[in-house]
């Protein structure tokens, strides 16, 4: 009897469903990549909206998703452009009315002025990613500079919330917090209250950001404090009791006066923590804040990412904060919230933070990324079951913290004839420079088990040799080691291995150095591409810590001596892959190669920045699709930014 082909469908449609919104329970933060200062997140019907500074705060643009905790590759679309002569579009929040309209509330000034608040109105209040008004002025009576405008709903009026320095009192010393009541969305009295002082220490003469939330009739404010790029930035609490007038200063409860309420958490590398919205789970039971923090300790400014953490509620009814989470610190789904998704693209990075030198291996369907981690003094392996995102996966130390071991560089999986080694570089206490190494895993199907101990290559060279990588031929019965030295001359060389863990030093060979200008000096990272009868080797060229560095390319017929280097095809004329700036990627290099999961896809690993003058540190693993001219040659694309979707690769769910 032939089935019920539409019941059929509906059936494997319901198991896949249930399976992918109950495959993954938790997610990590950052919740979108990039620099996303002073992000707001509310959830407006069915979605959730994040409105984000973009264009180096020019533009508004508003960000559509089904989960609150995963705004990359979704809907977006700029909603407002500030008119000419004006800048520093800040800390956009979006508020349903008194009118039943929706507004949203931003900073913005003229070039050479302070800012002031504004307004924009929705066309239709139903839909956030319509049209908005052009910008309308907020308390245009006061001349004063004011920015982080807010709304709080007590005692069913609406009053307006800002940071300044000015009110009608008089000139203020600091950012302060102040309040008016307002007649309509973007209509005040011309009444002002100052009902906040940075006159702690730990707010460092700053008050500003504030969000409101409420519980058992208070209204709880939440401000940020402390010098906006630094570490110290973080989040205080006030409140006010349901009856009171918030107009007078001394109805407002002041939080511990011992400190903040959310701060740094140095074990997780989360600095500036602050700025925060709040919004509510899908089903409406859990609070959350929607906040800025970097993972670098140095480099605040530019590198505000937003995150997510929830906030529980104690036995007082007062909120409860818990340490800001990092990048590798799983936390439990909001509730309600499913992670079914439809997406047919994918936007980089694949992983969040630092992960310089990406090689992804796949291995029986799972792929895994090798890092240096713990300050580059252990090996992390990271499995995933797609190769572009590696984020909440399942990871595993396999090379612990040695107090003789420093500066890991260039992990790398390679499989050669079923047995699974890891090459890697590394500074060992008994030698004055980095030196090549390699592992054996004791079960090769299984990257996250146990490897045995550590065995130095090439002990005969005593010059720094660094980012070794296996070139395998005839299925693996010619297996060749190509790698970076500062022997004399300096560059990639080559030498024939007499087994995966053995390099016979006496054939070595220099292969290539780096004599074109746009290479300065440099030639490391080597990586492998089969081609039809021709193997194409990658190479990286360029400062590596500056924005120009770069991937090369070279190559050699199967059948020429790989010794000699005089057989090898070098592209002289320029890098195949390198810089865009139009996208924001910088540092494009230290390649890896893979296939799509069904293997008919090539994909190319690397590292890239955000910013051309902040490299190291924030080097971020990508991928992109290789593709293949009508000779059989790869033909490289231009890197992709955080905010531009590719195609998922090939049998990738």
């Amino acid at each position: 009897m032939e089935p019920n082909r539409n019941f059929l469908g509906f059936f494997l449609m319901c198991i896949a469903l249930a399976s992918s919104s109950s495959a993954q329970e938790t997610f990590t933060n950052p919740i979108i990549d990039g620099n996303s200062a002073d992000p707001f997140v509310g959830r407006f019907g069915d979605f959730y909206y994040m409105l984000l500074s973009t264009d180096y705060e020019h533009e508004l643009t508003i960000y559509k998703s089904s989960e609150m905790t995963n705004f990359r590759n979704v809907e977006s679309k700029v909603i407002f452009r500030a008119p000419e002569n004006y800048q520093n579009v800040w800390a956009s929040e979006m508020h349903r009315m008194m009118d039943g309209n929706l507004y949203i509330y931003f900073a913005m000034g003229e070039v050479g002025d302070f800012n002031r608040m504004w307004a924009i109105r929705c066309d239709d209040p139903n839909d956030p990613m319509g049209n908005w008004s052009e910008a309308i002025r907020v308390i245009p009576h006061l001349e004063q500079p004011g920015v982080d405008g807010t709304i709080l709903i007590h005692n069913n009026k609406y009053y307006y919330v800002w940071s300044g320095r000015d009110g009608i009192e008089g000139s203020l010393p600091h950012d302060s917090i102040l309040i008016t009541e307002m007649l309509d969305p973007v209509t005040t009295t011309t009444q002002t209250t100052v009902i906040r002082q940075p006159l702690l220490p730990w707010e460092r003469n700053v008050n500003e950001g504030p969000f409101f939330i409420y519980n058992n009739n208070v209204s709880y404010l939440l401000f940020a404090a402390s010098f906006t790029f630094s570490e110290y930035y973080c989040l205080g609490l006030m409140s006010i009791d349901e009856g009171l007038d918030p107009m007078v200063a001394s109805n407002w409860w002041y939080g511990p006066e011992d400190g903040p309420v959310f701060y740094k958490n140095e074990e997780e590398d989360v600095w500036g923590p602050g700025h925060a919205s709040f919004t509510v789970s899908p089903d409406g039971t859990e609070t959350w804040a929607i906040y800025h923090a970097s993972d670098d300790r140095e480099r605040i400014e530019h590198y505000r990412v937003a995150r997510a953490d929830k906030v529980e509620w104690g036995p007082d009814g007062r909120p409860v904060f818990p340490r800001p989470h990092g990048y590798y610190s799983p936390q439990p789904i909001p509730s309600g919230q499913t992670t079914i998704t439809t997406k047919t693209t994918f936007t980089n990075p694949i992983i969040s933070g630092d992960s310089p030198d990406p090689h992804v291996l796949l291995l029986n369907g799972t792929y895994y990324l090798p890092l240096a981690t713990d300050s580059a003094t252990s090996i992390t392996i990271h499995s995933s079951r797609r190769l572009t995102n590696f984020r909440n996966s399942v990871s595993r130390k396999v090379f612990g913290q040695n107090d003789c071991i420093t500066d890991i560089w260039a992990p790398e999986l390679t499989l050669i004839n079923g047995e699974l080694y890891l090459y890697l570089s590394l500074k060992n206490c008994s030698e004055s420079s980095h030196s090549v190494y390699v592992m054996k895993a004791e079960d090769p199907s299984n990257p996250l088990g146990e490897w045995g101990s550590l065995v130095r290559l090439l002990p005969e060279v005593q010059a720094q040799t660094a980012d070794g990588a296996v070139m395998q031929r005839n299925e693996g019965r010619e297996l060749y080691f190509v790698y970076e030295s500062r022997e004399d001359p300096y560059g990639l060389w080559i030498a024939e291995m007499t087994d995966p863990m053995s390099v016979n030093a006496a054939s070595r060979t220099l292969l290539k150095a780096p004599t074109e200008g746009w290479e300065g000096g440099v030639a490391n990272g080597p990586a492998f591409l089969q081609g039809g009868n021709v193997t194409y080797m990658t190479y990286s060229a360029g400062n590596p810590g500056g924005a120009d560095y770069s991937t090369a390319l070279m190559s050699i017929g199967n059948e020429l001596d790989p010794l000699v280097a005089s057989n090898w095809n070098v592209k002289r004329d320029g890098p195949v892959f390198y810089r865009n700036d139009e996208e924001m990627v910088f540092a494009t290099g230290h390649a890896g190669f893979t296939t799509s999961p069904d293997q008919t896809e090539v994909w190319m690993t690397y590292h890239a920045a955000e910013w051309p003058d902040r490299v190291f540190g924030n080097r971020v693993a990508r991928v992109e699709k290789i593709e293949w001219d009508q000779d059989g040659n790869p033909v490289f694309p231009r890197p992709h930014g955080y905010f531009s979707p590719q195609p998922l690769p090939r049998g990738e769910a």
